[in-house]
């Protein structure tokens, strides 16, 4: 009686999983069903079941192939972004210092290292440059800040508001400096002219640092070398009381402070 019982439960559950089995219902049915919603993998329906592949040279297949980077396939390659970081030594010990503004980002499809360009802002800078005596000149400095050396290039301007009536021909002005204390950051020897009042000229310098960190903050000055000649009192005529003239040549410099401190950009290699 026992074995009987144990017969027909066995009978029972074998009845069961065959039931089971065979009411299963498939995965698909037509190819439909096997969307996955990745343009990079495609599945058709074989025998119920969904075959899956992986597409090469398709982004969003999870591998940064040799055509792809972080700027043309972030979903395989990574974002192109984060600040840079670089290394200075401490009593001896080297900490991680991250950048301020240098950071990357995609240009032309490529992840470059620099700084974004609503970060940086033109500025112009207005110094009056007086020889006493002589002449007045405006002086319009034109940077950008921050600015980025080995790219930029700084414009120097000069304006001439006023001269002396004794002031003989032209001011001939022979080099133009920036300068960070004694460092010169740019030098150009020129031969530039200014007559009459309102002429005016500009030269564009590019300009270097020897700076050892990627930032740093400099206060500059402008400084001219320039001639001119002009007309000194030598006497006055006892008879008709008018004064005499020589005529006499000058050599002179002046340098002028900017007035704001400019953030120089050493971009690593």
């Amino acid at each position: 009686m026992r074995a009987r019982t144990i017969l027909v439960i066995i009978i029972f559950l074998v009845s069961i999983f065959f039931i089971t089995s065979c009411g299963k219902k498939p995965e698909c049915i037509t190819n439909s069903d096997c969307a996955t919603g990745n343009p990079c993998i495609t599945a058709k329906c074989t025998e119920g079941a969904c075959a899956k592949r992986v597409l090469d040279a398709c982004c969003g297949n999870s591998k940064c192939e040799t055509d792809e980077n972080s700027c043309t396939c972030d979903k395989d390659c990574g974002k192109c972004e984060g600040k840079y970081k670089y290394n200075v030594t401490y009593f001896g010990k080297q900490k991680a210092i991250e950048t301020a503004l240098i950071t990357q980002y995609c240009e032309n499809d490529k992840c470059v290292r620099g700084v974004l360009p609503d970060k940086i802002n033109s500025i112009k800078l207005v110094n009056d440059v007086l020889q006493a005596g002589a002449f007045k000149v405006e002086l319009l400095t034109t940077l950008n800040n921050p600015f980025i050396i080995g790219k930029d290039t700084v414009s120097i301007r000069l304006f001439l508001k006023d001269r002396d009536p004794l002031l003989v021909n032209n001011i001939t002005f022979t080099r133009v400096q920036v300068l960070e204390g004694s460092e010169v950051l740019g030098e150009k020897m020129i031969n530039k002219q200014l007559g009459k009042v309102g002429g005016m000229w500009t030269e564009e310098i590019l300009l270097v640092s020897s700076q050892s960190v990627p930032e740093e903050s400099k206060a500059m000055d402008v400084k001219l070398d320039y001639n001119y000649d002009i007309l000194e009192v030598s006497g006055r005529d006892p008879k008709t009381l008018k004064y005499t003239y020589n005529r006499t040549s000058r050599l002179s410099t002046t340098k002028g402070r900017l007035a704001e401190k400019i953030m120089f950009i050493k971009l690593p290699e």
